[in-house]
């Protein structure tokens, strides 16, 4: 699984312009929302990555389909539009997420209680195009005992998970980009403090600067580069902070 399809989202839409959501629409977001309660993921999800997957559905049926029923949601039946959509095989998390806000939007308008079966989910190793599966990780650094995705050819390769859904934090991370994260969020987290943003609006000021959607500034989205750019981009936020903190002293 990788993050290159960041830039394209960022074509196909402003992607850090807030726009007004329609009341249907809206409605729809409400019952997507209770229907990943009533599946029992009530806590410690990604809600802007389901929310960000639904609404890119709707925009791209209103583009392929533009003059036919197909242009609406209401106009595919629930096998057909998941028939669609279903992620291959190196797809990206993104494409996961379209898949399951989709699935759950069919299951909240069910005419009886029905529970949407969410995480885990498939996953390549984009180090070794390998399989990748939801275990528990091995002894070493500390981590005996958790879970998360690893690689199941042993190239090293893990990433985290939210413990509702059991959807991956990221993209798979060696030993080198696990090291870049940590010292990502470690900045992060300091730059939060000095500008008195905090952490969202923090990652937000980030992703307008690295011109990304804001839901693809998690650290555990991040490759190499895009953490050798959030480095330093958060290093001069940083010294910018610390710099008129001094000034008002």
């Amino acid at each position: 699984m990788t993050t290159t399809n960041t830039k394209a989202l960022a074509v196909r839409e402003n992607v850090n312009t807030k726009r007004p959501v329609k009341p249907r629409v809206k409605r729809w977001l409400e019952e997507i929302r209770n229907q990943l309660h009533y599946s029992g993921c009530t806590k410690n999800y990604d809600w802007p990555m389901y929310l960000h997957g639904f609404k890119d559905v709707l925009r791209d049926l209103r583009t392929s389909f533009k003059g036919t029923k197909q242009s609406k949601i209401t106009g595919w039946s629930r096998e057909g539009l998941l028939l669609k959509l279903e992620p291959k095989i190196g797809e990206s998390l993104l494409d996961q997420y379209r898949f399951l806000a989709v699935k759950l939007y069919f299951d909240s308008q069910s005419p009886r209680p029905i529970k949407t079966t969410l995480g885990p989910l498939r996953y390549t190793c984009h180090y070794c195009s390998g399989s990748a599966s939801f275990r528990k990780l091995d002894g070493s650094s500390g981590n005996s005992g958790r879970c998360g995705y690893v690689c199941d050819n042993f190239c090293d390769a893990r990433v985290g998970f939210h413990t509702g859904d059991k959807l991956p934090l990221g993209c798979l991370a060696n030993e080198e980009l696990r090291k870049l994260r940590i010292k990502c969020k470690c900045e992060v987290d300091i730059y939060a403090h000095y500008s008195g943003l905090g952490l969202y609006k923090a990652f937000e000021e980030l992703a307008k600067l690295m011109k990304l959607h804001t839901t693809e500034v998690k650290v555990a989205r991040l490759g190499v580069n895009q953490c050798q750019e959030f480095l330093s981009l958060t290093r001069m936020l940083i010294k910018e902070a610390s710099d008129k903190r001094s000034a008002q002293l």
